[in-house]
């Protein structure tokens, strides 16, 4: 068993048991990565995982992250163009179940809107990070399953709508 903590992974084509015997992983980052043979199963490996950061994957796949169930934060950024405008009127599968999540950013991303249920089970959440989004409306009810936010990030975003007491 290996002892790292931190591994960072650039153009790299991520095969199923990449992470195999990486137990104390406590942080990846995958830049420019190729996950075409990778399936979301492969999380199973790193359960003690609180960080990942995923930076311009390539062939993306439907990835899911229930298998990080002491995940902390999550960093997406530049996902690929048929992601970019995915329909985010259903719940994004990536924030489903990441009910320890206190950290998300998601940027390049092309919301409308914020809908409430998206964050119904990441109550843990205090940072939210959609910039660079295109449009998007704020409504005060987009953020009421949100209890502990204490830091929106809205970065190069053309804010079309934004109620009081968002």
């Amino acid at each position: 068993m290996v002892n790292l903590e931190c591994l960072t992974l650039e153009s790299v084509n991520l095969k199923d048991s990449i992470f195999q015997g990486l137990v104390r992983l406590e942080r990846i980052e995958l830049i420019d990565c190729y996950f075409n043979h990778f399936k979301s199963e492969s999380f199973r490996y790193v359960s003690n995982l609180e960080g990942l950061i995923i930076t311009r994957p390539k062939r993306y796949a439907n990835i899911k992250f229930e298998e990080l169930v002491k995940l902390k934060w999550l960093n997406l950024v530049e996902l690929p163009d048929y992601l970019k405008s995915f329909n985010f009127e259903k719940r994004p599968t990536f924030i489903l179940e990441l009910s320890n999540l206190t950290y998300l950013k998601i940027e390049f991303y092309i919301f409308t809107s914020i809908i409430p249920e998206w964050f119904s089970r990441i109550p843990k959440l205090k940072t939210l990070d959609l910039s660079e989004s295109q449009s998007i409306q704020l409504k005060k009810e987009s953020f009421s399953f949100l209890r502990n936010l204490t830091s929106l990030c809205l970065r190069y975003n053309r804010i079309s709508q934004f109620d009081d007491g968002v």
